[in-house]
């Protein structure tokens, strides 16, 4: 087996594996190699994610990250042959701070220009998404309904089986076309 490899990225986490799946998707010809620490791939920061997805940041290029990568939530079994549980609940961000609260005015107006559905709310229509909330000290917040949370673990699998190709692995000592497997040096 040769031990050569066209591309090499360190770390089998949700990162990596997305950084595979997209050379493989767009060259399946390439020679892959994923190397992890651990061992099993998924467990260092990927296990720790809590597997939020959202729309609300504060700069353009997170915004625009999101945009697109949300195909494969909304779109999983087609493009990756599973489901990653992605749920589509909202998130909801509140402030009793004027400054903050302009910081969320500038974010949706960011927002709302790269396309993204996301609103300001005054304290009344804040409590139309969560009623339980006190708002008497609140100035505002935002939501955006499309927001939402996956398993991040299914994304990866996902990632690592899609369309057929998995990216190769690196086991100590010899490269082989499996799941990544634990890589020391």
């Amino acid at each position: 087996m040769t031990r050569t490899a066209d591309v090499v990225i360190i770390g089998a986490g949700i990162i990596g594996g997305s950084i595979a799946f997209h050379l493989l998707e767009r060259d399946p010809r390439l020679r892959v190699v994923v190397l992890e620490k651990e061992t099993e791939p998924g467990t260092g920061a990927t296990s720790k994610a809590t597997g939020g997805v959202r729309f609300q940041f504060s700069t353009e290029a997170n915004v625009r990250l999101t945009r697109l990568s949300y195909r494969y939530f909304t779109h999983d079994r087609e493009i990756l042959g599973r489901s990653v549980d992605f749920l589509r609940h909202g998130y909801l961000f509140v402030t009793a701070d004027a400054a903050t609260l302009e910081q969320c005015r500038r974010n949706v107006e960011l927002q709302r220009g790269l396309g993204v559905a996301s609103e300001l709310l005054t304290p009344p229509e804040i409590q139309t998404h969560l009623a339980a909330l006190v708002t008497a000290d609140l100035l505002g917040g935002t939501f955006c309904a499309d927001d939402g949370s996956a398993d991040p673990y299914s994304l990866l699998s996902g990632f690592s089986r899609g369309r057929g190709t998995a990216a190769c692995a690196c086991s100590p000592g010899s490269p082989s076309p499996a799941s990544p497997r634990r890589a020391t040096g």
